[in-house]
């Protein structure tokens, strides 16, 4: 199976330096440019499965309509949002890394979630998918965040999953292509 992943473009929170976590907020001015340009360079796709966090939705919800998908081919899926920061969220990620540290894994911020945890719900998604089957020529197109991204570009849990990648920048919202 093809399969697509985009990491939507930044909100204004990004733009500060600040952890948005999952938190739903819009793109910034620069970020729907991107997203703009993100769509427009999309190859065509079958089946849609997206973050219910706003940047993500708004990215799934117009790609849907520039393929003319029926709504039971786009769906929204809790388990492509960001990583939950908890107390965290709109606090300068300098501060966020000097309160986790060196150990991620086992820093539960009050009300996130470790990255066991986020990792953990990623892993289950991607998984579920493999048994899935796009339409014949097409791609299935995961809308998401640059965490989820990073963590399936680079762990070893979903390495073993994929056969190859390519990766499409399109004035940085980016598509990520995996063979699973």
């Amino acid at each position: 199976m093809e399969m697509l992943i985009a990491e939507c473009g930044p909100t204004m929170l990004d733009e500060e330096g600040k952890c948005v976590g999952q938190m739903s907020e819009p793109l910034s001015p620069a970020g729907v440019g991107q997203t703009q340009a993100l769509i427009a360079a999309l190859p065509k796709v079958s089946h849609i499965f997206f973050s219910p966090q706003k940047p993500a939705a708004e990215l799934a919800h117009a790609a849907a309509g520039r393929f003319g998908l029926a709504t039971d081919r786009t769906k929204p899926e809790g388990k492509l949002m960001a990583r939950r920061f908890g107390r965290f969220q709109k606090q300068p990620w300098e501060k966020v890394h000097g309160a986790i540290g060196n150990e991620p894994d086992k820093v539960v911020p009050q009300g996130g979630e470790s990255d066991v945890m986020f990792q953990g719900r990623i892993v289950e998604f991607i998984t579920a998918l493999k048994g899935m089957r796009a339409d014949e020529g097409n791609y299935i197109l995961l809308v998401t965040h640059g965490d989820v991204i990073t963590f399936v570009r680079k762990m070893q849990p979903l390495a073993l999953l994929f056969g190859s990648e390519e990766v499409r920048d399109t004035a940085k919202a980016t598509l990520y292509q995996f063979t699973l």
